[in-house]
């Protein structure tokens, strides 16, 4: 399991603070684990087992409904994604495009339901393409993979 080892980052500019995938090069010769980084600050070593996969069955939005509280984090998560995609964008239900997502907005996050496999997806803070906090109302959004495209509907209460 050494080259499932991945660096993760504990970023405290979320409330509440969460762990942001790093990543890391394994060396399982030398054992050695090197990341680069500009700034000191709290890492964590896991060696989680990684879920990926290319079906779009799989694919969860939670929590659903999002219920604002400003104790807990803004967040709504997109998990089980496939590792990459040729479309992930989130519409109103006017049809207007709210946010849009590329694949260099996957990361791999810990899954919420079996704590020891991690799974590409994406949290989303709940702003749009201009960064401005999104309304309440209901949200699809759409994953195109090749030929393949699902649509998947969530609602913001706040």
């Amino acid at each position: 399991y050494e080259k499932e080892l991945k660096v993760w980052y504990y970023n405290t500019n979320y409330t509440p603070a969460e762990w942001e995938l790093i990543g890391g090069e394994v060396d399982a010769d030398a054992n050695t684990l090197t990341i680069q980084t500009n700034h000191f600050s709290t890492y964590g070593l896991f060696g989680q087992k990684a879920t990926i996969t290319t079906s779009l069955d799989t694919v969860r939005v939670f929590p659903n409904p999002y219920k604002y509280n400003p104790n807990n984090s803004k967040q709504v998560t997109f998990d089980r994604l496939p590792a990459t995609f040729d479309k992930c964008v989130v519409y109103n239900i006017a049809g207007e495009i709210v946010k849009t997502f590329s694949n260099n907005d996957i990361g791999m996050i810990p899954d919420p339901i079996n704590s020891s496999t991690i799974t590409p997806g994406i949290i989303w803070h709940l702003q749009n393409n201009s960064g401005k906090n999104i309304a309440s109302g209901l949200y699809i959004l759409v994953i195109k993979v090749g030929k393949d495209s699902k649509f998947y509907k969530f609602a913001v209460i706040r």
